[in-house]
C-alpha cells in the first residue's frame, strides 16, 4: 500500500466538486421527467432562476445517454451540467429506465440568489388540458415545447400560459408524445373558447412536424 503523501496530495490537479444523481423507474414510468423536476426544485429551493435547459448536438454528454432525452443546463451562458437518460439498448438490466444529471456543484453555490418579487395571483382560473400526437422518430419533443410557445403559435390573446412535456411512447413505426397545456385568460375561459386555439395548435404541429393527434 502506498504512504499517504500530503506533498503528493497538494500537486495533484484541481478537481471541482460534482453532484450528480441518479433516479431508476420501471419500463412505462418517466425517469426524465423525474430528474428535470428535482433541478427544477433543488433551483427554485436556491432561489436560482436564470437557468435553461438547451439541446446542444455538440455538448460533453455520455455517448451512452439518449440522443433526444437529455438536456445541457446552462446558467448565464455557462454550460454547468447535464442531465439525460440512459439509452435503453446500453442498460445491463431490462425492464427498467434509468435517468442520470451531473452538475459543476462550485459553480452553483457561487451564485447570488434572485431577487425575490412577488406577483398577484391570477383572478379568473386556467384550464389544462392535454394533447397526444404521433411523430415520426427523429422529432424531439423539446422542439415542440418551444414550437407552441412562440408567438406564431400562441397568437395575438397569449391565451397559451405554459406548456409541459408528460411522456413519450414507441409506436411501431413511430412514436407518441403527450403534453399539458394551460390556458390563461384575463378573464375565465370557457371550454368553447380553449377549442379553437387548441386546434389551431393541432393543425400547426400537422404543418411542422407531420405530427397526427392521437385519440
Amino acid at each position: 500500500m502506498a504512504k499517504w503523501d500530503k506533498k503528493m496530495a497538494d500537486s495533484l490537479p484541481y478537481q471541482p466538486k460534482h453532484l450528480a444523481g441518479a433516479v431508476v423507474t420501471g419500463k412505462n414510468e418517466e425517469p426524465f421527467r423525474q430528474v428535470k423536476g428535482i433541478l427544477e426544485e433543488m433551483f427554485n429551493k436556491l432561489q436560482i432562476t436564470n437557468y435553461k435547459l438547451q439541446i446542444n448536438p455538440k455538448s460533453q454528454i455520455p455517448n451512452f445517454i439518449n440522443s433526444v432525452r437529455r438536456f445541457e443546463l446552462v446558467i448565464g451562458g455557462d454550460v454547468v451540467g447535464w442531465l439525460g437518460e440512459v439509452d435503453y439498448n446500453q442498460l445491463n438490466f431490462k425492464n427498467k429506465k434509468v435517468a442520470l444529471f451531473e452538475i459543476n456543484w462550485e459553480k452553483i453555490i457561487g451564485l447570488k440568489p434572485a431577487e425575490t418579487k412577488y406577483q398577484s395571483l391570477p383572478q379568473h382560473p386556467s384550464i389544462e388540458r392535454d394533447i397526444a400526437i404521433e411523430v415520426d422518430w427523429p422529432v424531439k419533443w423539446a422542439d415542440i415545447e418551444q414550437f407552441i410557445l412562440t408567438p406564431r403559435t400562441r397568437g395575438k390573446d397569449l391565451m397559451i400560459q405554459d406548456v409541459s412535456f408528460l411522456s413519450e411512447y414507441p409506436l411501431e413505426n413511430k412514436k407518441s408524445l403527450a403534453f399539458r397545456i394551460v390556458y390563461q385568460a384575463d378573464r375565465t375561459l370557457t371550454n368553447g373558447e380553449v377549442e379553437p386555439v387548441e386546434a389551431k395548435i393541432i393543425k400547426l404541429l400537422e404543418t411542422k412536424f407531420k405530427a397526427k393527434l392521437r385519440q
